[in-house]
């Protein structure tokens, strides 16, 4: 188990249980009981965390594990360490500006997409990290057309 993540066959099960259930299912969990307290303490407060979201949050999140786990382990590798970080460093409203020209690149083809990444009103206004973050994002299917806020 990776740390501070719950595994994603509990995650499942226990998204549609009530925090009730959720507690009765880790209770009744050998695998769980056999864990430090630590990480047990970790596990509760995800879901927690969970249980606390709205049910359009949790669509999202669930959509952005679906994408996850259709990606091959390199391209899952490249978005933990090389596009997440870089996602995290822009601010808030460039962060808004990239959404929304993945939003411009949903429903094209391969072939439709490269032509507008290298369109240069596409390119207006962006950095060139953003520009490169938006044709990753977009080659791996990632983004608001994808179902990812």
């Amino acid at each position: 188990m990776e740390r501070g993540r719950v595994p994603q066959r509990w995650m499942r099960k226990l998204q549609g249980m009530s925090p009730a259930e959720q507690e009765r299912f880790l209770e009744n969990n050998q695998r769980f009981r056999n864990l430090p307290p630590a990480r047990q303490a970790e596990i509760r407060a995800r879901l927690k965390q969970w249980n606390s979201l709205t049910p359009e949050q949790k669509q999202t999140l669930i959509r952005r594990t679906r994408i996850l786990e259709r990606m091959s382990p390199d391209e899952r590798r490249e978005i933990r360490q090389v596009i997440l970080p870089e996602w995290r460093q822009l601010p808030p409203d460039r962060r808004q500006v990239v959404r929304e020209k993945l939003r411009q690149l949903q429903g094209l083809d391969d072939s439709e997409r490269e032509k507008r990444l290298k369109d240069p009103a596409f390119e207006k206004g962006l950095s060139p990290k953003e520009r490169n973050l938006i044709a990753q994002l977009s080659k791996l299917k990632v983004g608001p057309g994808a179902g990812n806020n």
